[in-house]
């Protein structure tokens, strides 16, 4: 399929590619990353958009359209050989910043969403358990109403970005009679008591 680029995607595209090749490409090749984190290039990424390419700059973001976001990202793949740190990248964007931007409440896209664009906070996934994999309709994590809050109960299996996470995205069920209607999504803090994380 064939796309007429327009001066703004094709700029971005040039400049992503610069990015990549004097903060990433080298970077993170050399071997200390091989088992750490590359705190400092995440940040680097938030502070030029890449950690919310299609959020509102009212939030942080760049406010790109889907098809310009794609392209920003075939550029940094295009260029950075490390592909664990473009899966964090894209789990990041598309599995926590984009549902709160899209689904959540004013009050969650004010708590998270700058921080998260920015590279402040990382963003996690939580949906993959070992009995349902990634079927929604048989996820065995619960989430049961206390007052004005859920109480939520339950094991995932793999969590992208899990070790280095600040805010995740647990989906759980609220109506086990609605098959997967019954599912909701929740924001958890890392920080919060009975979050527990197991290196597989």
């Amino acid at each position: 399929m064939y796309f007429n680029w327009s001066q703004k995607q094709q700029q971005l595209y040039e400049q992503t590619l610069e990015f990549a090749e004097y903060n990433l490409k080298k970077l993170l090749s050399e071997p200390v990353y091989q088992s750490f984190f590359p705190y400092s290039q995440w940040q680097k990424c938030g502070e030029i958009g890449l950690l919310g390419l299609c959020v509102s700059p009212q939030y942080g973001g760049m406010g790109l359209d889907a098809l310009t976001t794609a392209r920003v990202e075939e550029a940094l793949g295009k260029i950075c050989e490390d592909g664990g740190f473009l899966f964090s990248v894209a789990a990041h964007l598309c599995a926590c910043v984009m549902p709160i931007y899209e689904y959540g409440s004013e009050e969650l896209k004010q708590a998270f969403l700058s921080s998260l664009c920015s590279g402040k906070l990382v963003g996690a996934n939580a949906m993959t358990e070992t009995e349902a994999g990634s079927d929604i309709s048989h996820l065995q994590t619960l989430a049961v109403r206390e007052g004005d809050e859920y109480i939520l109960n339950g094991t995932k299996s793999y969590v992208s970005n899990a070790p280095i996470a600040d805010v995740f995205i647990v989906y759980a069920t609220t109506n086990p009679a609605h098959g997967h209607m019954g599912i909701s999504a929740f924001v958890v803090e890392r920080n919060i008591p009975g979050v527990v994380m197991v290196n597989l």
